[in-house]
C-alpha cells in the first residue's frame, strides 16, 4: 500500500464516525417489491384520532393494494380517499407498479380512530401494514410535530 493510499483510507475511516444517518432513511422497510420509506403521524390526544403518513413504492411489474391496517393504540384503523373524495373511508390503496404513491392529507392516507393513549413528539408506535397477497409488514411509526414544536 502506498503512503498516498494509506493516508486516504485513513482519512475515510477517521471521517466514517461522523457521518450523520437521515432519520427518514432509518426507518424503511421492504416487503418483497414493496418499499415503504418513513411513516409518521403527528401527536395526538388520547380519545381521538391520528391520521398517518407513508411514502411507498411498488417496485415490481404487478399492481399491489395497502388494503387494510392496524394498530395496537387505537380502536380500529381506516384507509382513507382524497380530499376531493370528501377524505371517506376506502377499500385500499393502489398501488401501481413502477409508481411512487405517498399518502398526504390531501390524498389516500391512514386514519387511527379512537386512540387509546396520547401520541406525544418522539414517541414510536407500531402499526400493522397489510398487502393483500404482498403479505404484512409491522412498522414503527415516529410521531413528529412538522411544527418543530
Amino acid at each position: 500500500m502506498t503512503r498516498a493510499s494509506t493516508a486516504l483510507s485513513f482519512t475515510f475511516f477517521a471521517a466514517a464516525p461522523t457521518v450523520k444517518v437521515d432519520h427518514a432513511v432509518a426507518h424503511d422497510y421492504r416487503l418483497g417489491d414493496l418499499q415503504i420509506g418513513h411513516t409518521w403521524t403527528k401527536p395526538a390526544v388520547a380519545g381521538s384520532d391520528a391520521d398517518l403518513y407513508a411514502p411507498i413504492f411498488n417496485m415490481g411489474d404487478t399492481e399491489a393494494k395497502l388494503v387494510a391496517v392496524s394498530s395496537p393504540i387505537s380502536d380500529s384503523a381506516q384507509l382513507h380517499g382524497s380530499a376531493d373524495d370528501g377524505d371517506l373511508p376506502i377499500a385500499a390503496v393502489d398501488l401501481p407498479p413502477g409508481k411512487p404513491v405517498a399518502t398526504a392529507p390531501w390524498r389516500e392516507h391512514v386514519v387511527l380512530t379512537n386512540l387509546k393513549r396520547t401520541l406525544v413528539h418522539g414517541d414510536s408506535v407500531k402499526v400493522t401494514f397489510d398487502f393483500g397477497r404482498a403479505g404484512t409488514q409491522v412498522l414503527d411509526v415516529e410521531v413528529e410535530d412538522p411544527s418543530g414544536d
